[in-house]
């Protein structure tokens, strides 16, 4: 049984999607994602939560979706985490059903070394920057987006 449709979670989902400065040194944020993400998978899991998180160049990119009591209740927790600021909600509604099926936690890290060496890289980024600046590309929606950028850089994926 999903845990998106039973008893106790009931059939309302929602989901969020944000960007935000991260305020974690460039030094340590390749073993601070890490961190996040083991972090985030059993609290996921538990909550019947599905997340993916992008990181480039001191900027956040994350969607989480799940029952709406739990997504709301992870999203004040990320709110107040100091590593970092500056949240902007990109998408926060209600879904009948949900887009990242099965997907308790994924971590990318979109500047790491091997990313910037792909010939997508470029033509990825600024996608990137459209949508954590508010831009969505015509005719696509967040989800297409964020399915996009897990399908390219799935081999770069850090957790």
């Amino acid at each position: 049984m999903s845990p998106f449709n039973n008893i106790v979670t009931g059939s309302r989902l929602k989901t969020i999607a944000y960007t935000s400065d991260c305020l974690i040194s460039e030094m340590t944020v390749e073993p601070a994602l890490c961190e996040i993400a083991l972090q985030s998978i059993g609290y996921n899991e538990l909550s019947g939560i599905n997340a993916v998180l992008f990181y480039d160049q001191h900027r956040f990119y994350q969607l989480i979706e799940g029952p709406d009591h739990a997504v709301r209740h992870l999203y004040k927790k990320i709110e107040a985490d100091t590593r970092h600021r500056k949240l902007r909600i990109l998408l926060d509604e209600q879904t009948s059903s949900p887009g990242l099926n099965g997907v308790t936690m994924k971590t990318y890290m979109i500047d790491h070394r091997s990313v910037l060496e792909d010939p997508s890289y470029a033509r990825i980024k600024t996608d990137f920057k459209e949508v954590c600046s508010g831009d969505v590309v015509q005719g696509r929606t967040i989800m297409d987006f964020t399915r996009t950028m897990m399908t390219a850089f799935d081999r770069y994926q850090l957790v």
